[in-house]
């Protein structure tokens, strides 16, 4: 496997090889472009001048004069600080004169040679023959009053000192782009080592929990996204523990919740077994604590595959026309006996209304919440539920003056599993479970409780939903 370290590095040094090539050949380029081409340049025009001069002073062959004496009257118009070397010769590539250089052959053959015979400037670079010097020809065409070539107008410069200056340069330019692409290198390698370092930290930080020890917390260096998964991961060892102490609690609270109903149906079944069946008012008392801690074992186990059903989103709404009022009658007298039992003032104020949902799911919402009014709160208390429509909501607020519960506790009161008090009785999903169904019917669910003072319980519905079947991830 190829490390982050060596990609990273390898990546950044080819994008700076890659630029510094591409810069340093454009400068190469211009130098030589600059060098080379000033010499052309300069030769171009010192030839241009020449055969100028030639043109118009010594156009006319009726004056008898031959190409060889033409060339006496040419080198004498030419300037005595010339530098380069001008050569005049016949048609056929013969020397005729020579001036400011030495004579080292007879006839001349190079292609820029060639060229200006066939009546164009000829441009050329090479090594000379004889002294195997590098050299730049320009050759110029002598023409007569006809236009006929009779003979070629050479400007010959030198190009050692040329190429010694641009060789200089190209390797002052080659080892700075050498020194560029090494420093990058180290530059990435310390920059790689800045972002690596952190990562390999949280990796080693993840691997820890992985094994299982979450006070382990990962270091967060930057603000960056290094750090910002550096959050993330803490976080995530955070909720972990929520979620394992959460589990445990359940785990003790539900095992609290199970032991209690078995251990008087194991009790009592003992005492049915092991009594006088003859005695009818105890077996029938026995058998009704048996069904009625039976039915408490079954509606534990219903609140739970219930929130794992609304959680998971595999439970969906059965829509149809619920008569709001009709339903909160219907909870309210299901709850007046054990309201009276406590000595509760149960009250209902309500109005004829008809809101879209599903008839169970909301019957389960106020059921739970009437419930929770009259387990937490003390006789000679008051558990009140009361309706009103504004425009297209409906708000429907069950609220008790019980015991009511602390500041900290009203954000957690719907989590799943929580508890304010562990000694509390119930599985802690009462709350949970009324949130996920309304959410599912597009509500709100607000809840204010303070102690001593009650708990007041606030769901706003719309008269209508949009969907058929509404998801509760949606």
């Amino acid at each position: 496997m190829q490390s982050i370290k060596k990609r990273l590095v390898w990546q950044t040094l080819l994008v700076i090889i890659l630029i510094v090539t591409l810069l340093e050949g454009f400068f190469i380029l211009a130098v030589r472009q600059y060098y080379y081409g000033s010499t052309e340049q300069m030769l171009l025009n010192r030839a241009g001048v020449a055969v100028s001069f030639y043109n118009r002073y010594l156009p006319d062959d009726s004056s008898g004069l031959l190409i060889k004496d033409k060339a006496r009257y040419v080198l004498e118009n030419i300037p005595r600080d010339e530098t380069a070397r001008v050569e005049i010769m016949d048609w056929k590539g013969n020397l005729i004169a020579v001036h400011n250089g030495l004579v080292t052959r007879q006839k001349v053959s190079t292609p820029d040679f060639q060229q200006a015979v066939k009546g164009s400037t000829g441009i050329w670079r090479g090594r000379e023959e004889g002294s195997d010097e590098r050299i730049l020809a320009v050759s110029t065409p002598l023409q007569n009053w006809q236009n006929d070539v009779v003979g070629v107008l050479r400007y010959v410069a030198s190009l050692e000192d040329t190429d010694k200056t641009v060789i200089k340069i190209t390797s002052a330019a080659l080892t700075l782009g050498l020194l560029v692409i090494l420093l990058s290198m180290f530059l990435s390698l310390w920059l790689a080592r800045g972002i690596i370092h952190p990562i390999q930290d949280i990796t080693a930080v993840a691997g820890r929990m992985a094994g299982g020890n979450f006070d382990v917390k990962a270091v967060k260096q930057r603000d960056d996204e290094i750090g910002q998964l550096a959050d993330t991961l803490n976080y995530m060892s955070e909720e972990i523990v929520k979620s394992d102490r959460v589990k445990n609690e359940f785990i003790s609270s539900i095992s609290h919740e199970l032991r209690t109903p078995l251990t008087s149906i194991k009790g009592w079944a003992e005492t049915v077994l092991e009594g006088s069946l003859e005695d009818k008012q105890e077996t029938r008392e026995g058998l009704t604590i048996i069904s009625r801690e039976t039915d408490r074992m079954i509606d534990l186990v219903e609140e739970l595959l219930d929130f794992s059903g609304l959680h998971t989103g595999r439970i969906q709404l059965h829509q149809g026309k619920v008569p709001l009022d009709r339903l909160l009658q219907e909870v309210v007298r299901q709850f007046t006996i054990q309201a009276g039992e406590k000595n509760i003032q149960l009250d209902l104020q309500t109005a004829p209304m008809e809101i879209t949902g599903d008839y169970n799911r909301l019957k389960q919402v106020f059921i739970n919440l009437v419930h929770n009014g009259i387990k937490f709160t003390p006789a000679g208390g008051r558990v009140a539920v009361y309706s009103l429509q504004t425009g297209e909501a409906v708000r429907i607020t069950v609220e008790d003056n019980g015991e009511g519960m602390e500041e900290e506790d009203l954000p957690r009161v719907t989590e799943k599993f929580y508890k304010a008090r562990m000694n509390r009785p119930g599985s802690g999903l009462g709350l949970a479970i009324v949130e996920e169904i309304i959410k599912l019917h597009r509500g709100e669910l607000e809840i204010q409780s303070k102690p001593g003072w009650g708990t007041r319980v606030t769901i706003t519905l719309n008269q209508h939903l949009p969907e058929n079947k509404i998801s509760p991830k949606e």
